[in-house]
């Protein structure tokens, strides 16, 4: 009896055992189950964070334009040869974005607040093949005028901004551009309206050149194989300038308008051509310094020459902060035929010149603070009629002398998001706020991205 009960209480115990090893196994298997779950949801939030997968980074030093930035950084990145920074591989959808650029504004002296769609832009871009790649930018959106008079719905408009392809793998560091695209001229005439450091295109850009530096033709651009950054860039376009200049002339109501004849066939004799060289030297492990020059002649309407330099320098503290300073001179002239006599001469001519200088102090990755001073002078013709009626019949000569001070600051509220308020005060010896000569105008940009938005690198 004594074995019978050692042997039962022996198996019993050895049952116990087992039991409370299988439910230790138990326990452990739960655990591992919840850490595979807990690490698969990590992966799915780091997929939801990366609406595209970008491309590696490499090593030369280069000035991007990417939306929600202060303007175009400087950073390690790729060679500046035009490759976004993230675009899917062949065969696959294109990457499809939006970004919004909504701007309120107010004009003290008109007592006229406004809120205008300035940019709905969507871009379509992709890589066609190893060789080349293409994208496509349509926009909507309306003027930004603080003193204009707007209804609820009007004067927005929808167009095509950019259609091009560009080569990716010819030798050298060479690469050519076809089609319609924001030509290389000047630093941000090319730059999109939500990329600026600022809410608005200085005023040197928008009377000589025109606003943005749109054009229809082909651009080639060599980066050499050199070990510091430099970018030549050539181009022929059929027009530079996304609207007519100043320098262009004005109508009886003081609208834009071609003061000059226009050749009747478009020749290569009629086309603009332009030339930039940009680069970036390193004045120290956190110090760079952009360098960049154009030159621009053309025969569209009359003869149009425009020059300018520009530089900015940056310089990233240790603690992560970031400061920049920055300035453009633009000086242009066209000439040629008129469409009405000037004192009796059937030629004539318009000439300007201006820049601006800026500053600003990136605090982390949230708030930028910055000011900006503008300068230009323009003398230009304009349409006029000598017999006090409503037609024009005569030119007559206008000198105009614009000067402004703006004060901004931006906060990043996300990488799609930001805000940036923005006070400008302008005088003129011409009116520039209904029958004013001076103004203060006030300006809060909003600024969202949906999907991966980020425009070609730029020197």
């Amino acid at each position: 009896m004594a074995a019978a009960l050692a042997t039962s209480s022996g198996a019993a115990f050895a049952a116990s055992s087992s039991n409370t090893d299988l439910d230790a196994l138990r326990k452990q298997i739960d655990s591992l189950r919840g850490d595979v779950e807990n690490l698969q949801q990590q992966l799915n939030q780091q997929r939801l964070a990366q609406p595209y997968a970008a491309v590696p980074k490499r090593s030369q030093t280069f000035e991007s334009t990417t939306a929600l930035s202060s303007g175009p950084q400087s950073q390690k990145a790729g060679s500046g040869r035009g490759a976004p920074a993230s675009i899917p591989a062949p065969g696959i959808n294109p990457n499809i974005s939006v970004a919004i650029d909504a701007v309120g504004s107010y004009s003290r002296k008109q007592d006229n607040g406004r809120l205008t769609p300035r940019d709905a832009e969507f871009m379509f871009q992709a890589n066609i093949d190893p060789f080349a790649r293409a994208y496509l930018i349509a926009n909507a959106g309306s003027e930004l005028d603080p003193t204009g008079k707007q209804g609820a719905f009007d004067e927005v408009t929808f167009g095509l901004e950019e259609a091009a392809i560009e080569t990716t793998a010819l030798p050298f560091g060479l690469q050519i551009k076809a089609g319609q695209f924001f030509a290389d001229f000047t630093r941000l005439g090319k730059v999109h309206p939500h990329d600026l450091p600022f809410v608005d295109h200085p005023p040197v850009l928008e009377q000589l050149l025109g606003g943005e530096t749109k054009g229809r033709g082909i651009e080639l651009n060599w980066v050499p194989p050199v070990p510091y950054y430099i970018k030549l860039t050539l181009g022929a376009v059929d027009k530079v300038g996304a609207e007519r200049s100043a320098l262009g002339g004005f109508d009886l109501n003081r609208e834009s308008v071609s003061v000059f004849h226009s050749p009747e066939n478009r020749g290569f004799g009629s086309l603009a051509y332009y030339g930039r060289g940009a680069s970036v030297v390193e004045l120290g492990e956190s110090i760079f310094l952009h360098m960049g020059t154009n030159v621009l002649r053309g025969r569209d309407e009359g003869t149009r020459t425009l020059w300018g330099a520009d530089a900015k320098l940056v310089w990233r503290l240790s603690d992560g902060n970031e400061a920049e300073f920055g300035g453009e001179f633009l000086s242009g002239r066209q000439s040629g035929s008129l469409t009405y006599p000037l004192h009796g001469a059937e030629t004539g001519a318009a000439h300007g010149k201006g820049g601006y200088v800026y500053a600003q102090y990136r605090i982390g990755k949230t708030w930028t603070p910055g000011v900006r001073f503008d300068f230009v002078h323009t003398h230009t013709l304009a349409e006029a009629d000598s017999t006090g009626g409503t037609t024009a019949d005569t030119l007559e000569t206008t000198d105009e002398t614009l000067r402004a001070v703006s004060g901004y600051l931006g906060y990043q509220i996300s990488e799609y998001q930001r805000l940036r308020l923005q006070l400008t005060y302008a005088s003129s010896n011409q009116a520039i706020s209904g029958d004013s000569k001076r103004d203060l105008q006030a300006f809060l940009q909003w600024t969202i991205l949906l999907g991966s938005h980020q425009h070609a690198f730029t020197p």
